[in-house]
């Protein structure tokens, strides 16, 4: 049976951020779902918190907007499947 992982957007973001502290565990982590070891569960506002830490990477300048886009193609590219928050108290 495989594990179920709940992430949030500060796992997420260290998949594409080489400076986070313990990115090396969260790529681990976005390795074994690709593989289908482990199953992620997600709200679907995920998605924009994510995308909100990318747009505060750019105000903090870690980042530029070309590096952004990227990212945020990269991340929805992924198909991380969202759950509704109601679902979850079914």
């Amino acid at each position: 049976m495989k594990s179920n992982v709940v992430v949030d957007a500060s796992v997420a973001l260290k998949w594409f951020f080489d400076d986070e502290a313990d990115r090396d565990s969260a790529r681990a982590l976005l390795d074994r779902w690709s593989r289908r070891e482990v199953e992620f569960t997600v709200r679907a506002h995920w998605l924009l918190e994510v995308l909100n830490g990318v747009r505060s990477a750019i105000v903090k300048k870690r980042i530029d907007a070309k590096k952004a886009a990227e990212i945020a193609v990269d991340f929805l590219q992924l198909g991380v499947p969202t759950t509704d928050v109601a679902s979850l108290s079914a």
